[in-house]
């Protein structure tokens, strides 16, 4: 995928994460909250794990799909994000990662202690998710 193309997808994930088109939705937990715009937030599924084997399954299932932007965000302290197992930054030009409608794992941390985990449930209508870590709660 060319450098122009992955700009042009960040930039209308991020525009649409910014200004919430009406057809945003979203579901705020506890802990996390999930918006999303394009026909879908999606859904999180506090204290799940994923296996590697679940995680392959899911990923050759969705694998033809179009990428939906994932930006997280971290409320009221500091940490690492982890998708998929994966360390995902929470600022700068790499604080957005485009995953695969379906199940995904994320993890957030402050050294050793871990802040939250859970299930993030992609909708496949969805154009971009944010998940909003509220970690003061």
């Amino acid at each position: 995928m060319g450098t122009l193309k992955l700009l042009t997808i960040a930039a209308a994930a991020f525009s649409a994460l910014l200004a919430p088109a009406p057809d945003t939705d979203e579901d705020c937990g506890n802990e996390v909250c999930v918006y999303g715009t394009g026909g879908g937030a999606g859904t999180w599924k506090p204290g799940e794990r994923m296996s590697r084997g679940k995680r392959n399954k899911e990923a050759k299932a969705n694998r033809k799909r179009k990428d939906v932007a994932l930006n997280v965000v971290l409320e009221g302290g500091r940490g690492s994000v982890f998708v998929d197992g994966r360390y995902l930054a929470t600022s700068g030009d790499h604080a957005q990662r485009g995953v695969k409608p379906g199940r995904h794992e994320i993890e957030v941390r402050d050294a050793g202690q871990v802040i939250t985990f859970g299930v993030l449930v992609v909708s496949r209508k969805a154009t971009a998710v944010a998940l909003v870590v509220h970690a003061d709660r």
